[in-house]
C-alpha cells in the first residue's frame, strides 16, 4: 500500500505524481497528460480532485474548488487566446 510521496502512469499515458494515503491519490499532487501538460494541480481525496485546486483546459487555467470530483466553484484565470 502507497503512503507518502509517489507517481504513478497509467495505461493510457495519464501520469500522477504526489502523495498517497492508504494507497489513494490523497493530499496535494499534480495530474498530467498523456502529452506531459498539466490537467490539474491541487489537492484530491480518494484519488479524485477534493479541495482547492487548478485545472488546466483548452488553454485556459480554471482556479476552482472540488468536491469529490465535482467543480463546485469555476473562475476563469487565464485565456492564452486573449
Amino acid at each position: 500500500v502507497k503512503e507518502g510521496k509517489g507517481y504513478f502512469k497509467g495505461v493510457n499515458g495519464i501520469k500522477y505524481k504526489g502523495d498517497y494515503k492508504n494507497g489513494e491519490k490523497e493530499g496535494y499532487g499534480t495530474i498530467y497528460n498523456s502529452d506531459e501538460t498539466v490537467a490539474y494541480k491541487g489537492k484530491l481525496k480518494n484519488g479524485l480532485p477534493h479541495g482547492a485546486g487548478t485545472a488546466y483546459i483548452d488553454n485556459k487555467i480554471i482556479v476552482t474548488s472540488w468536491y469529490q470530483g465535482i467543480d463546485i466553484k469555476r473562475l476563469p484565470f487565464i485565456n492564452e487566446d486573449q
